[in-house]
């Protein structure tokens, strides 16, 4: 008898990449795979550390 497999979860992470930048580059057709990650999965905004720095944020991700 197989196991029941886990549930999967991909996340991609870009630093510094907010919607406001990814939105109409997907739209105008730059970012077709990133496009269909989107429209296929879960996606929500989120709040940075303060302050929106590389090294706090990460941490603060991973945790």
């Amino acid at each position: 008898m197989s196991q029941p497999s886990s549930p999967r979860l991909f996340v991609l992470a870009l630093d510094g990449a907010t919607y406001d930048l990814l939105g109409p580059w997907m739209a105008q057709g730059h970012l077709p795979n990133l496009k269909k990650l989107y429209e296929a999965g879960a996606h929500a905004p989120l709040e940075s550390t303060y302050p929106p720095l590389t090294g706090p944020a990460w941490a603060t991700f991973m945790t």
